[in-house]
């Protein structure tokens, strides 16, 4: 951060000068040593109320605290950048980018991906305090270890409450610990959260062993004591604190401490210079690197097992805050770059209210606005109140410690002032485009601003919308009397006592990224200039409060005695808002003209040999930009070569002498427009280009339970695209059966047998890499089967698609229509064509397919008769008996659809034999006898003798209702 300061005197300006060149000149020294620790905590916690923790084993949970220690005062330690690379459990959710549940880092990370995090610290100056240095903290409370801590602890204070008539007290605190494991080291602390009160470190024992307070942590809150083995039966540490009421504090206030210990392995890493340091941790690798080349000295603590005894302040008092902000406001587009202070603006009335507990509760609370003057036009973010002629009440509740009300934005566009602001404002953005060809552009914000009344102070807030770039600050200026607070792409100036007719400039650099958005995108942020008078009042043990503004009274009222802090924010503040711009400049999109050729199988395999494939075109329009497409039209030219379109999905809206036209409308930004077209013939006999089987663990089932199914493809040819299914979630449901899609995943190799991409679970899409002959994906697909009928036979399904794609581009200029013509027969031309300027990226591609559709069967009870087959018998039939489930009929069962499959051979019922229904079994339940020809069978098996083959007879039920059963049955072929 650089500062600036009007200085009147030239001496004076002299002397700052040269005692900045001097610092700068230390500064640019880089440190001798610099100290990198590793902390690894195996953790737990435990409310303030419990005293004691054994050593029987528990849940821990994993803290990373890393430590980088530049002690050396006047030196820089420049570009430090953070990476902590091959992490398995990923602390944030790559779709939402907010951590996982149960996960905490502190800083945030700068960026991440699938596996990696990465900060960028920057220059780290030289401090002799602890927390100037770099602490990064990584918490996982779903990452469990069942140990033992190591020791027991057993924690004690004394006396545990400020009376209320009484502004201090001693308490003394002790902590027991026993270690088990005695060859490590031992820690232990105490410290005060100082909320409510502030502590003071007065005695303690076990000087020898203290390391807090030091010269570079002097703190008074707290102390820590180190012990290094070997380690003695049990410790007794013990201080004393001067514990204080903090100002306006009122009422009895109940006092815990936080006390720590843990056992910690430290392992001292030797010395060596050099810009790059790596370390492994438990979960990942971390990498420092600088541009300088500096002594590291490193230190590792891992594993530590700790745990927390946690504090606890309760004053016994309610305290309250409102906050009340009154303004004359002004919207500015954000093209405007000046307003003079002596310029007449048109301004409104807006005020805000919002109110919250700090401490304690605020029983019953009820806002009453009342003798309101204008009823307002406008409010925004709370519920909708009661109302009357001239005023309006919410009432909430009892509202608990840390609990608040909406904030009330109330805007009065009818109460006008014709004013001046009191100030003057220039505001310059530079540059205001972030151009198609560029993914991060740094943007550059200057405000100056001079105030021309007094008593007021001055406020200046900057930041993005975030919805098509994402704004980082990588530097400001500011005067030097500035305050200034940063949080995230926001960033607030204030100077509580400005001089008149005194320009203050202020410039802010960020770095802006684009999102998931093409095209030209301007950007402006949002920008507040405020000029403020404030005042604070304070209201002690009172069941209501009430304000007076310029449109209404305020009044706050609760069933309990409450401590109110008021802030209240007068009329005379005026605010300007420069108004944001974000927005892509030209609407853009993707075309692509596709064909599959889909062929639906229910086996378990498909060679690659000639198979029968559907025929279908597709084309489709998808809206990436922020702008719409409007009055889009499709137009599909057929080139006369035999190729007629027969059907199409949605239906053409006319056919202009070779061309059908679509005509979509508006495509909006996000959506999706496709055409699907069936072109006759409708079939062609073609080879897929590769072999695809299915095979599951368990195929019958009787009661719920999980499916595993494996499906492989192995390519014949080069794809560059191939894409397999179902997906999560995906559930199969027919009259027999319910199956849910639990898990996938997916691998892919070589036909050497190395691991080529993978494992990696759904949507799997390999576009790139290159899919090349006898490279083999293999899909892990997990299902759970509810049969509706028991028993059932069921094979989950799974779609296999290859395809060649071409790719023609982004075109480089702004276009209306682009021309897509099928690379294998010149058959199909699509233009789209739109009433705006439009970019458009394009591709084809062709895609063979092939579908297993799930197979579910009933399974049926087979017997044929007898269990021995003799082929060389006289017999004419083989007879068998079919019984089905409960619930379904053998008179149902379609006699013409009965096949026995011996061999992989289809036999009919032989429809001169008998039919009939009977008990066969004698078990209650009804079966049909059907007879198949014997010649026929014995013909197909030749000369078989000895072996044991099984019999498959399978039919249908009813409509669309399959069973299938077996029986193993002995061929022999012996003369009779």
């Amino acid at each position: 951060m650089r500062i600036r300061a009007n200085i009147m005197i030239i001496v004076i300006v002299l002397l700052l000068i040269s005692v900045s060149v001097n610092v700068a000149a230390s500064q640019s020294q880089i440190p001798k040593e610099v100290m990198l620790n590793l902390l690894e905590y195996h953790m737990c916690r435990v409310p303030p109320e419990v005293s004691y923790i054994g050593p029987e084993p528990r849940d821990l949970f994993y803290v990373l605290h890393f430590q980088l220690q530049n002690r050396e005062i006047d030196t820089i330690l420049h570009d430090v950048k953070i990476n902590i690379t091959d992490i398995v459990d990923f602390p944030i959710d790559l779709k939402t980018g907010k951590p996982m549940p149960d996960c905490w880092l502190s800083p945030y990370p700068t960026s991440f991906g699938e596996n990696w995090l990465y900060w960028y610290v920057g220059d780290l100056k030289g401090s002799e305090k602890f927390w100037d240095w770099f602490h990064l903290f990584w918490e996982d409370k779903g990452r469990i270890y069942k140990e033992s801590l190591g020791f027991s602890a057993l924690r004690s204070f004394e006396p545990k409450e400020i009376p209320a008539d009484k502004d201090s007290i001693i308490q003394t605190v002790t902590i027991e610990i026993r270690p088990i494991e005695k060859d490590k080291v031992l820690h232990a602390g105490i410290e005060y959260r100082q909320e409510l009160i502030s502590a003071k470190l007065l005695e303690y024992n076990y000087e020898e062993y203290v390391i807090i307070p030091s010269p570079i942590r002097p703190s008074l809150h707290e102390i820590e004591w180190s012990v290094m083995p070997p380690l003695e039966d049990v410790y007794v540490f013990s201080a004393k604190f001067e514990l204080s009421r903090k100002t306006n504090v009122t009422g009895p206030i109940e006092v815990i401490p936080g006390n720590r210990a843990d056992l910690r392995v430290v392992t001292k890493v030797p010395g060596y210079e050099t810009n790059i340091v790596n370390a492994s941790l438990k979960d990942g690798i971390a990498k420092v690197t600088t541009t300088d080349t500096v002594y590291w000295n490193i230190a590792y603590e891992s594993p530590s097992r700790t745990v927390f005894f946690d504090s606890c302040e309760k004053a016994k008092v309610n305290n309250g805050v409102v906050k009340l902000a009154e303004s004359h406001w002004i919207d500015i587009s954000p093209e405007t770059q000046y307003i003079g202070s002596d310029e007449i603006i048109r301004t409104y009335y807006r005020f805000a209210f919002h109110a919250w507990c700090e401490k304690g509760v605020l029983k019953d609370l009820i806002a009453n606005i009342t003798d309101i003057i204008d009823m307002p036009t406008e409010i925004k973010g709370v519920p909708e109140p009661i109302k009357g002629d001239n005023w309006m009440a919410w009432k909430y509740g009892d509202i608990k410690s840390g609990g608040e009300i909406p904030s009330l934005e109330w805007f009065d566009r009818d109460r006008v002032f014709d004013e001046s602001l009191g100030f003057s404002v220039f505001r310059k953005v530079d540059p205001v485009e972030i151009p198609f060809n560029v993914d991060v552009q740094l943007q550059e914000v200057v405000l100056e601003v001079t105030p021309t009344i007094s008593e007021c102070s001055l406020g200046i807030c900057i930041d993005y919308e975030e919805k098509l770039v994402q704004a980082r600050i990588v530097d400001y200026e500011a005067p030097v009397e500035t305050k200034v607070r940063i949080y995230e792409d926001l960033i607030d100036f204030h100077i509580s006592s400005p001089e008149i007719n005194t320009n203050y400039r202020f410039v802010v650099k960020y770095e802006l990224t684009r999102g998931n958005v093409k095209g030209d995108i301007k950007v402006m942020p949002r920008t507040w200039v405020r000029l403020e008078k404030y005042e604070e009042k304070r209201a002690t043990n009172i069941l209501s409060i009430s304000e007076k503004i310029e449109v209404a009274t305020i009044t706050i009222s609760t069933s309990n005695p409450v401590n109110w802090l008021i802030w209240h924010w007068h009329g005379v503040s005026k605010t300007l808002e420069f108004h944001s711009v974000e927005e892509t400049v030209i609407a853009e999109g993707r075309m692509y003209v596709d064909k599959h050729y889909w062929h639906f199988a229910k086996g378990y395999s498909t060679e690659n040999t000639e198979l029968v494939f559907e025929q279908e075109w597709g084309v489709c329009i998808h809206n990436y930009g922020k702008h719409k497409l409007p009055f889009a039209h499709v137009n599909v030219t057929v080139v006369p070569d035999g190729f007629t379109i027969v059907k199409a999905n949605p239906s053409w809206t006319k056919v202009v002498e070779s061309k059908y036209v679509w005509e979509l409308g508006d495509i909006e930004p996000g959506a999706e427009q496709r055409i699907n077209i069936w072109e006759a013939p409708s079939h062609v006999t073609i080879k897929p280009g590769f072999v695809s089987s299915r095979n599951a663990d368990i195929e019958i089932f009787t009661e719920p339970g999980y499916q595993t199914l494996t499906a492989i493809l192995t390519s014949e040819e080069s794809f560059s695209y191939v894409k397999m299914g179902p997906t999560i979630g995906q559930i199969i449901e027919t009259d027999l059966v319910k199956a849910t899609v639990i898990e996938t995943t997916y691998t892919m190799w070589d036909k050497n047998g190395n691991l080529k991409s993978g494992p990696v679970k759904q949507p799997f899409e390999l576009y790139p890499p290159e899919v090349e002959p006898g490279d083999k994906i293999v899909a892990i697909i997990k299902f759970y089967v509810e049969p509706k009928v028991k028993p059932i036979r069921f094979l989950g399904p799974i779609t296999f698609c290859a395809e060649r794609r071409i790719v023609y581009g982004i075109t480089e200029g702004y276009t209306t229509s682009v021309t897509l013509v099928d690379t294998l027969g010149e058959k199909l031309t699509a233009t789209l064509e739109t009433s705006t300027y439009s970019r458009i990226f394009t591709d084809t591609h062709c895609g063979h397919a092939v579908v297993y559709n799930p197979i579910v069967q009933l399974v049926a009870t087979i017997d044929i008769d007898s269990d021995t087959i003799n082929l060389k018998s006289k017999g004419k039939w083989i007879t068998c008996y079919i019984e089905l489930p409960n619930g379904y009929d053998v008179n149902n069962i379609d006699i013409k659809s009965i096949r026995l499959t011996v061999a992989g051979k289809d036999f009919p019922v032989d429809s001169e034999s008998p039919i009939a229904i009977g008990d066969y079994d004698n078990d209650g339940i009804p079966d049909l006898m059907v007879k198949f020809n014997k010649a026929s069978i014995r013909d197909w098996l030749g000369g078989v003798d000895g072996k044991d083959i099984e019999f498959i007879v399978s039919g249908f039920v009813g409509e669309g209702v399959e069973f299938i059963g077996s029986d193993i049955i002995r061929i022999i072929s012996s003369e009779e």
